[in-house]
């Protein structure tokens, strides 16, 4: 107890003079006063004319971004397109250009299917009777053990001026005053369709299997559909004439129908999003 006592006076002792300066934080009578002066620039609303329209331009946007954030819109949105469980959904597809041009469709999607965790998606998008494209894929992650299998296909109908195929007319005035002529925007129309399927096995399994270094192997198939003998209504092109061009000739199937089927084998090893299991705090609790 007297330990605790003499501790106590040496404290008061040593904050004595500490508390004497700070008083009870009024000025002290006779200090000299403060001279500092604040500089505020004058306003010029000329010069501050940009950043007010840039203001105003943005206002909006932020304060509709907090609006979106504040009443969870996207999260409202997507249970609209999908069921309690968000394992079935349909969107509406919107596509602006690209190979079919600028059209509308929708993708359907399903992530356990007969409640066995096998997922399908699908895609259609349609911008004109002769230009569509469609998609699927499906997975089946568990018919024995670490091994899986999976589905894809892709189907594209089109003769838009911006597919693949009619790149052969970039740089030749001759054939471009030819389209004119004819009042035609493309040389050819493309009808494609591939069937994939794949069979692997992998040496990670379960829900951390994307987050663990490891080893897949697959074996892949497939057959294909190339139609690239139907030409836009237009003018008939000589692909070995005068009329060809050098990228004409040099792609194989150009002008021709044909079909094939084909076989690979695929090896991967992953461990970009691997880490080491941590097996000690960091910290104590």
């Amino acid at each position: 107890m007297s330990r605790q006592l003499l501790l106590c006076l040496w404290i008061s002792v040593a904050a004595g003079p500490v508390l004497a300066d700070i008083g009870n934080g009024l000025p002290v009578p006779g200090a000299a006063s403060d001279t500092t002066q604040v500089y505020a620039t004058k306003h010029n609303y000329l010069l501050s004319l940009p950043r007010l329209l840039w203001t105003w331009m943005v206002y909006p946007v932020g304060q509709m971004t907090i609006y979106t954030e504040h009443e969870e819109l996207p999260q409202r949105a997507k249970k609209l397109f999908t069921n309690e469980a968000e394992t079935f959904g349909i969107f509406p597809q919107v596509q602006l250009g690209g190979e079919t041009d600028t059209g509308v469709g929708a993708r359907l999607f399903h992530t356990d299917l007969f409640d066995d965790e096998q997922s399908i998606e699908m895609l259609y998008v349609f911008s004109h009777a002769d230009r569509q494209r469609a998609e699927m894929f499906y997975q089946d992650p568990h018919p024995g053990g670490r091994f899986y299998w999976e589905l894809h296909g892709d189907y594209m109908d089109t003769d838009h001026d911006d597919a693949t195929i009619n790149g052969v007319t970039d740089g030749r005035a001759d054939l471009e005053a030819l389209l004119e002529a004819a009042g035609q925007d493309a040389l050819f129309e493309q009808l494609s369709a591939d069937a994939r399927i794949a069979v692997g096995w992998r040496s990670q399994a379960g829900p951390l299997q994307d987050y663990r270094a490891g080893l897949t192997a697959e074996l892949r198939g497939g057959w294909a559909l190339r139609d690239l003998a139907a030409q836009a209504a237009g003018p008939a092109l000589d692909l070995n004439g005068e009329t060809s061009t050098t990228t004409a000739s040099s792609v194989p199937g150009l002008g021709e129908s044909l079909t094939y089927g084909w076989v690979g084998v695929r090896l991967a090893w992953d461990d970009r999003d691997a880490a080491a299991p941590q097996t000690e705090l960091s910290h104590s609790l």
